[in-house]
């Protein structure tokens, strides 16, 4: 398992990064909020092995709504964390994945 990877950061006010995180639990919550949860992508990035995290206590929290979130068909707040699964590690994701991420998303252009 790597130590750090790169993760897609879905911000609720419109802002995508791709920061180099700590591959820990804690390193997980820090950049989700809080205690994370897994929710389903749409099947073009499921099948890329792409998870989507969420903060679990985002609604009680008050966080905003996500306004990328009707792009994956759900109503979600906070930030939408996306990472690359291998069996039931978190991996790094690849250049590809970041292309086709930004695509899904329309970001093209603006995708390191």
């Amino acid at each position: 398992m790597s130590e750090r990877i790169t993760v897609c950061h879905l911000s609720p006010d419109f802002e995508v990064t791709f920061p180099l995180i700590r591959n820990t639990v804690a390193g997980l919550q820090r950049i989700v909020g809080g205690y994370f949860e897994a929710i389903g992508l749409p099947e073009q990035l499921e099948e890329r092995g792409l998870l989507g995290l969420v903060d679990e206590d985002g609604t009680s929290k008050q966080l905003p709504s996500n306004l990328y979130a009707t792009l994956i068909g759900r109503v979600l707040v906070g930030p939408i964390v996306i990472v690359r699964t291998d069996g039931s590690d978190f991996v790094t994701l690849g250049e590809d994945d970041i292309h086709a991420l930004g695509t899904f998303f329309g970001l093209d252009g603006a995708v390191p």
